[in-house]
């Protein structure tokens, strides 16, 4: 994917990150992770 930002176009890129976003959301309901806990997840981090 870094390769694609680099080196192969916007087209390939957003390509990329779209197998990435799918191979991820599996994942995640293979483990009953719900995006939400991802985004407080985020959110938590972001807090000082």
């Amino acid at each position: 994917m870094i390769v694609a930002a680099l080196a192969e176009g916007r087209e390939r890129f957003i390509s990329e990150v779209a197998d990435l976003l799918y191979h991820l959301l599996v994942l995640m309901a293979v483990n009953n992770v719900r995006p939400e806990e991802v985004y407080e997840e985020l959110r938590r981090r972001m807090r000082p």
